[in-house]
């Protein structure tokens, strides 16, 4: 089961409990087995515990999409890489062509 798996599974617990396997099972990943296992267990949970887990599934999604992040911006010439990190911090640089940000917008979105 993948961390992309997880947080999808941790989801669902939190958001459909009731309905979490069956929406997992329409996923039709590798794993989906596990995946709906760790939902129904995530389900029958008291609501603090699926909060709690979902928090931190989401909390590892942002540390690994800073890492993305960072890691675009160090295969990129110098000053697109300045631009791609603005543009990942919210806060875009004037000085840069508008179809730069834009692409920057969609680098950071894979």
């Amino acid at each position: 089961m993948t961390e992309a798996d997880r947080r999808l599974a941790t989801l669902a617990a939190a958001l459909a409990r009731e309905r979490a396997g069956a929406l997992l099972a329409r996923h039709g990943a590798p794993g989906v087995a596990e995946t709906a296992a760790l939902a129904g267990a995530l389900a029958d949970a008291p609501r603090s515990e699926r909060l709690r887990a979902l928090a931190a599934a989401m909390g590892d999604g942002s540390a690994a999409r800073a890492r993305d992040r960072a890691a675009a911006a160090d295969v990129e010439r110098p000053r697109v890489a300045a631009v791609l990190r603005a543009v990942a911090a919210g806060a875009p640089r004037l000085d840069a062509a508008r179809i730069l940000v834009r692409l920057c917008h969609e680098r950071l979105a894979r």
